[in-house]
């Protein structure tokens, strides 16, 4: 979740809801207290498509790292500005160095599950967004299924070549949604271990 802490139902469920940053802090607790495992690793999303407005953009993820978030692992880089304006951000902040930061890469293959994981990460609305989803429902259209399939594969493998050319990149988190994508993943999982093997 993105929101910050927690709340107490005032219906006559008496449902307690807790937020990704309170969850943090209990879990930081009980490890605290030998409750858990002091080897399990904390960990929370980050989502740069939807906050990547900058320095103000991360306000979210400031705030999961100080609640004891030591792993983050982005929802994919649908929204190639935003989320560079994102990453320098955490940069520029230091957020890097507390926490360990994976990038989530999408494997989209039509318009469609592209459109999808744009509703999902809450972006769809946001003006580029509408510029990608314009491209790839052009592409889609004007191009064979050949063409395109490959094209797809092609996008995938740019932000993950992206991604990993970054040396505070920590790793890399592939995201299909589709059975081709699936497939795309297993030939583009090869390509991380070689880019990760050139890495200092």
């Amino acid at each position: 979740g993105g929101g910050v802490g927690s709340n107490l139902d005032s219906g006559a469920t008496g449902t307690f809801f807790v937020d990704a940053v309170g969850l943090l802090r209990e879990a930081q607790l009980m490890r605290d207290d030998g409750e858990i495992d002091e080897d399990i690793m904390l960990a929370c999303t980050a989502n740069p498509s939807a906050d990547g407005d900058g320095h103000c953009g991360i306000a979210r993820l400031e705030v999961k790292i100080k609640a004891g978030a030591e792993l983050v692992i982005t929802q994919p880089a649908l929204l190639p500005l935003r989320h560079r304006s994102w990453w320098e951000a955490v940069k520029c902040a230091g957020l890097d160095q507390e926490t360990e930061i994976v990038f989530g890469i999408a494997v989209s293959t039509s318009s469609k599950s592209m459109e999808f994981w744009m509703r999902l990460t809450g972006s769809a609305h946001l003006p580029e967004a509408k510029e990608v989803l314009a491209e790839w429902t052009r592409y889609e259209k004007e191009m064979t299924p050949v063409r395109f399939n490959a094209w797809c594969e092609e996008q995938a493998n740019l932000a993950l070549t992206e991604a990993l050319a970054d040396a505070q990149v920590d790793g890399v988190h592939l995201m299909p949604v589709t059975a081709g994508g699936y497939a795309v993943a297993v030939r583009a999982a090869d390509a991380a271990q070689a880019l990760s093997d050139l890495r200092p």
